[in-house]
């Protein structure tokens, strides 16, 4: 049975070469051609500025210039889809500028038309948005005047408070989703998947709540946080990536608690100048539990300390090593579980050979 994206896709694919001859993809402009089918109605744009309020329900649009939400406008999506025409990489893109807001709801898919061709998307810095129980698929915006952290975003969002939930960001060249200076960001019972970077990268915002989120099959992390992030994350499961969590020139101390970190390919954690804290996680399955550095200075992790509340009693057994402590900075790692019996046992999962790591006292059974 073929679904009804495919029917719509399909459709497009069929009539769109005829509406679009001698269309130019140069200017953005206002003008929409709107045709009514069985299935759902299809606007067009050759680009597009919007400078007041318009919602879109239940269509297609198909877009071959740029999307811009000036200070003035507002764009909401309502179970709608909308695709990006690109030629090349980021050869378009939807813009969201300051004082402009673009909210995406309902089942809405916001795509390239061919896939392989990413869009530029960006909530830029004074501009509001949010992404209910809808799709992101395939954007790439490498070029964000050096904000973006390796010039690698797929969606770029600036915009503080904004909102995730119930979403899929997926199918990005880069990051599927990186955050910059965006204070409050939320994100929950979201889909971050199949992204050739991280899932999620978040840079300098503080006051990050993320929770019974899935980070998974990514190329680089399935979490990456850098700069002065301040982070809660809560009951996510993080798996299938490259590395499970980044932990990077983190000022802030983010605390994670009830997540499982699991069947990542290197490394379930990777912490280097960084100071969380972690409560009640599961680690198993991945090369290393945790891989910690100091190329940028001494981490500081708190896997653990029983002056500390809300720390240690973390799973983190199966894996081909536990914690791997590169550095000359002891690590508090009290109240685990290791599947190990002696302190000598755990030392020598730990790959502990200078003693670096209190392990003491340790669980003798999975909290």
């Amino acid at each position: 049975m073929i679904n009804s994206q495919t029917m719509r896709k399909a459709w497009i694919i069929l009539l769109f070469p005829l509406l679009i001859i001698g269309c130019g993809q140069g200017q953005p402009s206002t003008t929409t051609t709107t045709m009514t089918t069985t299935t759902r109605p299809a606007t067009y744009w050759t680009g597009r500025s919007v400078i007041s309020a318009e919602t879109f329900s239940a269509q297609i649009i198909y877009c071959s210039g740029n999307l811009s939400i000036e200070s003035s406008g507002s764009l909401t999506l309502n179970n709608s889809d909308l695709y990006i025409s690109c030629e090349s990489d980021a050869q378009f893109g939807i813009f969201v500028k300051s004082g402009g807001t673009m909210a995406i709801t309902n089942e809405s898919l916001v795509s390239s038309f061919n896939t392989t061709k990413g869009y530029s998307f960006w909530y830029q810095s004074g501009s509001a948005g949010s992404i209910y129980n809808s799709t992101i698929e395939a954007a790439w915006t490498p070029s964000t005047e050096s904000r973006s952290l390796n010039n690698q975003a797929g969606l770029f969002v600036e915009a503080a408070d904004f909102l995730v939930i119930g979403a899929t960001i997926k199918g990005s060249k880069g990051n599927g989703l990186e955050t910059f200076y965006a204070s409050r960001f939320q994100a929950r019972n979201s889909n971050f998947t199949n992204n050739t970077a991280s899932g999620l990268l978040v840079r300098n915002s503080p006051g990050v709540s993320l929770e019974g989120n899935s980070f998974s099959n990514n190329s680089g992390s399935g979490l990456y946080l850098e700069g002065t992030a301040e982070v809660f994350a809560h009951n996510n499961t993080i798996s299938g990536n490259n590395i499970g969590v980044t932990i990077f020139n983190n000022a802030q101390a983010s605390i994670f608690e009830t997540n499982t970190i699991i069947n990542n390919t290197t490394w379930g954690i990777s912490i280097d100048n960084a100071a969380p804290r972690f409560y009640y996680n599961v680690v198993t399955g991945n090369n290393r539990a945790a891989n910690l550095t100091q190329t940028y200075g001494l981490p500081q992790p708190n896997f653990g300390d029983l002056n500390v509340d809300r720390s240690g009693y973390n799973d983190l057994s199966g894996n081909t090593n536990g914690l791997v402590n590169n550095t000359t900075a002891s690590i508090k790692a009290e109240n685990n579980f290791w599947d190990f019996y002696s302190l000598g046992a755990i030392a020598n999962y730990n790959n502990d050979t200078e003693s670096l790591i209190d392990a003491a006292p340790y669980l003798i059974s999975a909290p």
